[in-house]
């Protein structure tokens, strides 16, 4: 059976175009010549075939296509004109679009004619620029080849390239053909092998199965070139149905075989990226040159595999003529099998490419000063590798304005207007950031769509499309995932359908290339994507919060070794906890190791009104010297006409009308106008020079007004198509606002189809194709997430929503449907169901879940979420006592509020908010009771407490209170012995009580293992080592060291690693085995650095400058010793910050600076003294008691002498500096002439010596004191 031949359409299309003759078709569309009805130059128009017009899959594919295309305005890329739906005679309502036509040749037929390189190289430069282009607007075309590639003719005679067939450009996330798939296919294809039909793997290399007999021509008589046929040409009728669909997949999926990547192939292992692309670019150069692809095969499976492992054959070129240097090394970098070993840019390979072409070195790309110009928005021109303009736009397509209607602008990306002083405000800091090597961070905010975001856009594109800079994107959204980290690490990754073993590989690899390989990393950041829950829901293993931050640090610090980043953080309001913690981290890591990289972080100013804590959080971040605030005020009058005028040719009168009613208000205006069209209000003028509005409607004053028209229009062009009409189309619409975003289509589908009757899931394809064409709401081209176009749109949905009867309980139909979700992180799961519950009026349920979510969050150590969600539920409990809160009352049992409020505690504990703790706790007391259990919990909060009082007397009476509670209690409690007992231990061991903390251990080990927690023994464990060390043994605390650091390893307990590799090299420092101490200090501060443990950092540099000032190395000691200081900045702990004075103040000795050394002890001794730390207080009045000494002050050195008996010389312990300093103090002395305070130093230091059993020290001293005996007695 042959395919039929489609018939050209009778009578104009949309707006008036006429076609005139068949172009091609394929398995998706069809491509006609047509007229534009109002400048008569030549078009073409691609039209879904009727056959696909009715299929929610055609539809997306095909309006993905033309959205790819309409956001891309580059003059190497094919123009889109048009877009509208034809009636067809039939009555099919068939979408179409209408591309710029290019009169010319396929780049294949160029290639055909063997031109020479000279003349072949712009093409493939220009070629670059396009996709420089499109990546940073996060488009990959994914089917890059020659025949995708058409060439015009510019008016001066050079070749101009035009990319088209954008319809499968898209991330992607699953594997595209395994072995299998492909094997069956093939058999599946040769038996259906007969006369009429045959594989075609040709030299146009796409795989199709063609009828060889009555194929459709793939040339017009007329010599036109045929290359705007779809892809997916295959004959369904021909196929066996299993094979035809399969290959069908094989088409959309893959691309063309001849130039696919490997991750094409096993996106799985690595994911499509721009890489893919330039990954083609390499084959087509390579085909260049030698007149043949790299790879050539019989067979699809092996062409394939020659993909994935055919080493790159020698490049030989066709014409035998010496290539240019370098020009071969570059062509087998584009084709390297790993995605990640090419070049990571397409404005890298240009730039290289020019000079191998040139003859001269690659120049590094260099940052432009800005360049303001205030010219009309239509006439925009940034050539590639220039300056950044004040304008936004970025290429000049070499269409006007005039040539785009109005069913085009839903997809259209506004252009920046308006925004020059701000852009170089912004660029200023761009190049500032450059400039300094540390991070920067410009607050952005305004109202809500004043264009906080368009201007953060501007900047992360243009910089990324000129090869300046690497960027990420963050967005958080009012949605239940918040997105934030999660989703741009998911954007790096490429892997947000990924699961399981695959989410692991993916982590696993690209850690790797980021240098990182402890395996308990891959584990956490894996969990963070995608938490572990236990059958009960509970979270397992999960990581910090500050495991992320460490990540994107991590992330942002290897790709500035290359190149700045730009690190855009959208709508931070809406997770203000998580970002501005972010943004401290990022701050403060650049007193270890700085980068160059600018962070844009935007914010609405309506929150930063009503949100103090927000408002705090802001304040506290401006107070860094590297901080600056950017705020966005609503546009001038002239410069909305600008911009709509940028967007459809209006009359100045239209214009006008939009700019006074939007007063400056950028997203009103657009909406206002988006409005018009889809009412049918604009019209040409008489004249012809524009748009002009039919005043048919009063014109809104508020923009709720603008989008409630605009979703009014959307719904009303539904009909009683399959049972679904504008009601049902609004419902489905509610149910999408009602569960927040990112739209959940599956649980979309669920919720509708169970809660109304009637509406079936084809009705919800229905509805959402039909919202993204209409632009209502949106599908994200890198990760294929679903959401409104604007929140504005979703908050009018909801009004709607809260109008009907039944909106409680659709609320809590989404509530019951959601618990029902299998893998969610249960924390934020449970936040979303308490959202539902309070918006219902269960207010009590919703309680409930608020509080359980916080729960796992702190469960999940995610102590600031936690500690967000627990204050919200305290304060809902305050507002019920004073009578301010409205609808149902929340009444909970006492034990609820009892573990909720224990809870609190314990997180504001764990964040170091002492004070707080301490008043939740007063409340707690009030509400224990004489229960044994919870006087137990009281007890342990409350020791917890102390211990980071810097009480540890107190800390030992409450931990031994608990543990007296939870005994009394009976049995099923002993998680909360064991933890009790740790702590005791702790503190004993703190309070130098050794043998009763070793005592206690050996009761609390064996209930740690009868709970079967692993990670609870291998506390007891690192515990156990801590205090043998303490006591000396250092043979047996090594050993219990190592029996916990490998249970933490196999749990990925990265807090437990850390804490064991500090101890490890501690005891290697002290037993001089300097390499192993370096070795276990640089492992803990990974893994301290993957957590963000700030105070085990401070730890870990005091020993690395421990381990230098051993060596001799005081510089590197000094250097150590600052940067630990510096990461306590406003966290200072004293206690820490007195050890690392100490310190210091020795170094500063070996380097002879001497005043220095005193005022840097001086703070060390005052810190120890206020502490109560006597001991350490007299080792540092006997470093000082030496440096007075050195600068002649022996008065003063008597005087500290004296505190040193004062304390008592009994209770400072066995120091080898201690001695050193007393002994030098001595010599100095007696040198002097100053005998009697000679005598006294020496007798102390002969006595730390003696307990030291340093006897030739003693020896030493013993020489001296004789002398003095003999020579100079009394």
């Amino acid at each position: 059976m042959s395919p039929t031949v489609p018939s050209i359409p009778d009578g104009p299309i949309g707006r008036g175009y006429v076609c005139s003759g068949l172009i091609g078709t394929g398995g998706m569309g069809e491509v006609y010549f047509a007229t534009d009805p109002t400048s008569g130059q030549p078009v073409a128009l691609k039209l879904i075939r009727a056959d696909r017009a009715q299929r929610a899959r055609a539809l997306r594919r095909f309006t993905r296509e033309v959205r790819a295309m309409a956001r891309l305005e580059h003059p190497s890329i094919v123009s889109v004109y048009d877009y509208g739906v034809h009636l067809d005679a039939a009555g099919i309502r068939r979408p179409f679009f209408v591309l710029e036509f290019v009169d010319g040749p396929s780049f294949r037929d160029y290639i055909k004619t063997n031109p020479s390189l000279e003349d072949v190289i712009p093409i493939f430069d220009q070629i670059l620029s396009a996709l420089a282009y499109a990546h940073a607007r996060g488009v990959i075309h994914r089917d890059l080849k020659p025949e995708n590639v058409l060439l015009a003719q510019a008016l001066d005679g050079t070749i101009v390239p035009k990319i088209l067939d954008f319809g499968i450009a898209r991330m992607v996330d699953d594997d595209i053909l395994d072995d299998e798939t492909v094997a069956r296919l093939e058999l599946e294809l040769a038996e259906s092998n007969d006369a009429h039909h045959r594989l075609v793997i040709d030299s146009l290399s796409t795989v199709e199965f063609a009828v060889t007999s009555r194929r459709w021509p793939t040339e017009d008589p007329n010599g036109l070139d045929s290359s705007l046929i779809d892809e997916e040409a295959t004959d369904e009728l021909a196929l066996p149905h299993d094979a035809a669909a399969r290959l069908t997949h094989v088409n959309q999926c893959v691309g063309t075989p001849a130039y696919l990547a490997p991750e094409q192939i096993r996106p799985r292992r690595h994911g499509v990226g721009p890489g893919s692309d330039l990954y083609a670019v390499g084959v087509m150069l390579f085909e260049v040159i030698c007149g043949h692809r790299p790879f050539r095969a019989r067979t699809p499976k092996e062409l394939l595999k020659m993909h994935l492992v055919s080493p790159v054959p020698e490049i030989i070129p066709q014409d035998g003529e010496n290539l240019p240097d370098g020009l071969a090394d570059l062509v087998r970098a584009l084709l390297n099998k790993h995605p990640h070993k090419r070049p990571s840019m397409a404005a890298d390979v240009r730039r290289v490419l020019r000079a191998i072409m040139s003859g001269r070195g690659v120049v590094p790309p260099s940052v432009p000063a800005f360049e303001s110009k205030r010219v009309a928005a239509s006439s925009i021109s940034i050539q590639p590798l220039s300056v950044p303009s004040a304008t936004g736009a970025t290429q000049s397509s070499g269409r006007a304005s005039a040539r785009i209607s109005a069913g085009l602008l839903k997809f259209r990306e506004a252009p920046l207007v308006g925004r020059e002083v701000e852009q170089h405000a912004l660029w200023q800091r761009f190049v500032d950031t450059n400039d300094s090597g540390r991070v920067q961070i410009v607050l952005i905010d305004g109202e809500e769509g004043i264009g906080k975001s368009r201007l953060a856009r501007w900047l992360r594109e243009w910089s990324e499309e000129q090869g300046l800079a690497r960027t990420f994107l963050a967005p958080y959204d009012a949605g239940p995932g918040g997105g934030g980290l999660r989703v741009a690490i998911e954007r790096y990754l490429m892997c947000r359908r990924l699961d399981g073993e695959a989410l692991q590989g993916r982590v696993s690899d690209e850690l790797k290339r980021l240098g990182l390989t402890e395996p308990w990393l891959v584990a956490a950041l894996t969990n963070f994507l995608q938490p572990k829950t236990s059958s009960g829901g509970t979270v397992v293993q999960s990581p910090r919060m500050s495991t992320a931050h460490a990540i994107v640090d991590k992330m942002l610090g290897k790709f500035a070794m290359e190149r700045l980043v730009v690190f855009h953080m959208d709508d931070v309001h809406w997770a203000p906890e998580e970002a501005f913690e972010l943004m401290h981290y990022l701050l403060e890591g650049q007193n270890v190791t700085p980068y160059p990289a600018l962070v844009l972080a935007t914010l609405r100013s309506e929150e930063l009104l009503t949100n103090p804590e927000l408002r705090m959080a802001v304040e506290r971040l401006e107070r860094h010297m590297d901080v600056s605030r950017l705020t966005l005020a609503p546009l001038k009058r002239n410069d909305v006409e600008r911009l709509v005028g940028a967007l459809l040719p209006l009359t100045r009168a239209a214009a006008s009308v939009i700019a006074e009613r939007s007063s400056g208000h950028p997203l009103f205006a657009i909406q206002l106008l988006n409005d018009w069209v889809a009412s049918a209000e604009l019209v040409p003028s008489p004249n012809g020079r524009g748009l002009e509005r039919v005043h048919s409607q009063a014109v809104p004053t508020r923009i709720n007004e603008v989008v409630e028209r605009r979703i009014t229009t959307f719904l009303s062009s539904f009909e009683n198509h399959l049972g679904l009409d504008a009601g049902r189309a609004r419902t489905i619409l509610e149910w999408a606002a009602l569960l927040g975003e990112p739209v959940d289509f599956p649980l979309l589908c669920q919720v509708s189809k169970d809660n109304e009757r009637g509406i079936t899931v084809e009705h919800v394809d229905i509805v959402w194709e039909a919202a993204l064409i209409d632009g209502l709401c949106e599908e994200d081209p890198l990760d294929g997430t679903l959401r409104f176009g604007h929140r504005i749109i979703a908050n009018q949905l909801l009004d709607w929503a809260r109008q009907q009867d039944d909106y409680g309980a659709r609320h809590q139909a989404c509530a019951d449907r959601k618990l029902r979700l299998v893998g969610k992180d249960p924390a934020q799961l449970h936040y979303e169901v308490a959202e539902h519950q309070f918006e219902a009026g269960l207010r009590t349920r919703g309680w409930r879940h608020l509080v359980y979510s916080a729960r796992c969050s702190l469960d999940a150590n995610q102590e600031r979420l936690a500690h967000s969600r627990l204050k919200r539920a305290m304060d809902l409990l305050s507002a019920e006592r004073t009578n301010e809160s409205g609808g149902e009352p929340i009444d909970v049992g006492r034990t609820e509020l009892f573990d909720a409020r224990r809870a609190f505690v314990d997180a504001c504990t764990r964040l170091n908010l002492i004070e707080d703790a301490e008043a939740e706790l007063d409340k707690l007391i009030d509400e224990t009771g004489d229960e044994r259990m919870r006087l137990g919990w009281v007890a342990l909060l409350d020791a917890e407490i102390q211990n980071k009082r810097g009480r540890i007397d107190f800390a030992v009476k409450g931990f031994k209170a608990a543990l007296t509670n939870f005994e009394a209690a009976g049995s099923g409690h002993d998680d909360d012995r064991a933890k009790a007992m740790r702590g005791l231990c702790r503190a004993l061991a703190r309070g130098g009580h050794l043998l009763e903390a070793l005592q206690v251990l050996d009761e609390v080990e064996p209930v740690a293992r009868n709970s079967g927690d692993a990670n609870l023994v291998a506390e007891v464990l690192l515990t156990r080592g801590v205090i043998l060390f303490d006591d000396g043994e250092h043979e047996a605390s090594e050993h219990s060291l190592r029996d916990g650091l490998e249970l933490f390893l196999n749990h990925s307990n990265v807090l437990g690693v850390g804490e064991s590799y500090l101890q490890l090299g501690r005891i290697c420092l002290l037993l001089n085995r300097l390499g192993e101490a370096e070795e276990n200090f640089e492992a803990a501060r990974s893994a301290y650095n993957i957590i963000g443990d700030r105070h085990g950092l401070v730890q870990v540099f005091n020993g690395l400058g421990e381990v230098a000032r051993s060596r001799g190395r005081y510089e590197h000691a000094e250097l150590a010793y600052s940067q630990a200081l510096e990461l306590l900045g406003e966290r200072v702990l004293e206690e820490d910050d007195a050890i690392i004075r100490t310190n210091l103040g020795l170094v500063q000795f070996e380097r002879s600076r001497f005043q220095e050394a005193k005022a840097t002890l001086h703070m060390a001794a005052s810190s120890f003294h206020r502490l109560g730390f006597r001991p350490f207080e007299a080792i540092v009045c006997g470093l000082l008691a030496r440096a007075e000494a050195e600068t002649g002050m022996f008065e003063a050195c008597m005087g500290w002498l004296t505190c040193i008996e004062e304390i008592g010389l009994d209770r400072v312990p066995a120091d080898r500096d201690y001695g050193s300093a007393l002994a030098r103090a001595g010599e100095l002395a007696v040198a002097a002439g100053h005998d009697e305070l000679g005598r006294v130093s020496l007798g102390h230091a002969r006595e730390v010596f003696e307990m030291l059993g340093a006897s030739d020290q003693v020896a030493q001293i013993d020489v001296l004191v004789e002398y003095l005996d003999t020579h100079r007695p009394g």
